[in-house]
């Protein structure tokens, strides 16, 4: 039983790397516009340590799947990311910091807090908005076909420079114990509501910077619906390490762009029973100048 749990989960990731990639030339989302979510892990069944790298499961890195566990109750990680992107438009490379917070507030149940600052370009709309989550852990997988289940919402309030309106993220969290305390799979559907015009003001003047038309730069119009998914696993490859790989696809944020297709791999390093240190690189599928081509992602994480 065991070969082929490690098979399933072998294959799986052979599935992800081998997802056709058709494009859209009306759709379109950079890499920096799909927010960065903590996977979680389930534990496993003799009560040690799940595939995630944390002590309650937890895959703490900064990719962007999630998965149906939540935080432990009455525990805390507070997580510093520093974030670098590239792309090959004409436009400057893009340097950051995430904070971000996470609280198990009562059993099955945790709270996201999320602060992201630009630097370099820090004069956009919207950097520094403050972003809530919360998810929603509903049913425990049976070991077998049946998944965990989980509901994740996030929100994006104005708090930011110049910053308007609100985004509502409606997440849909499944996972597979594809080998109990080793390997799980995971999948994330998810839907956007947008309403605001940080985005279409910021690409414009980027646009504008970068020697584009008036005709080009004055009519940028942003989405106010935005769909797409995730799918990835995480794979524990011993007490301390564990590795995340997954594939994104997202419709974005702005008319008249493509779909966007994603690769993200990283990995989490346990230091200390309260200490670890995370790392996560993407990189776009689809080799164009539309969005960001490559990033990475490091972070150092403290549990409470």
């Amino acid at each position: 039983m065991t070969k082929i749990r490690v098979s399933l989960c072998v294959g799986a990731l052979g599935m992800m790397l081998a997802l056709p990639v058709v494009t859209d030339a009306d759709d379109s989302v950079s890499l920096s516009e799909v927010s960065n979510f903590s996977l979680q892990a389930a534990p496993q069944d003799d009560g040690g340590a799940g595939a995630g790298s944390g002590d309650d499961g937890d895959v703490e890195g900064p990719v962007s799947m999630r998965s149906a566990d939540v935080q432990a109750q009455g525990t805390f990680d507070l997580k510093i990311i520093a974030d670098y992107s590239t792309s090959s438009d004409g436009s400057d490379d893009d340097i950051g910091n995430r904070f971000e917070l996470q609280w198990g507030f009562m059993e099955n149940h945790e709270l996201v807090l999320k602060l992201p600052v630009g630097y370099g370009d820090g004069r956009i709309e919207g950097n520094g908005d403050v972003s809530v989550g919360w998810q929603w852990k509903f049913h425990e997988g049976d070991g077998s076909w049946m998944p965990s289940i989980a509901l994740y919402h996030e929100m994006r309030l104005p708090t930011g420079y110049h910053s308007s309106g609100h985004d509502l993220e409606v997440r849909g969290v499944f996972t597979w114990d594809v080998n109990p305390g080793t390997c799980r799979l995971h999948l994330n559907p998810f839907i956007r509501f947008m309403d605001t015009d940080n985005l279409e003001t910021n690409m414009s003047r980027e646009l504008e910077s970068n020697g584009a038309s008036p005709s080009e730069y004055k009519n940028v119009s942003g989405r106010h619906f935005a769909a797409g998914g995730i799918i990835g696993i995480d794979h524990r490859l011993s007490d301390t390490t564990v590795i995340n790989v997954d594939y994104i696809l997202d419709s974005g944020r702005l008319d008249g762009y493509r779909m966007q297709h994603m690769m993200e791999a990283g990995m989490d390093y346990k230091l200390s029973d309260s200490r670890m240190l995370t790392w996560a690189t993407r990189w776009t599928m689809d080799g164009d100048d539309q969005g960001d081509n490559w990033g990475l992602s490091v972070g150092y994480i403290f549990s409470f």
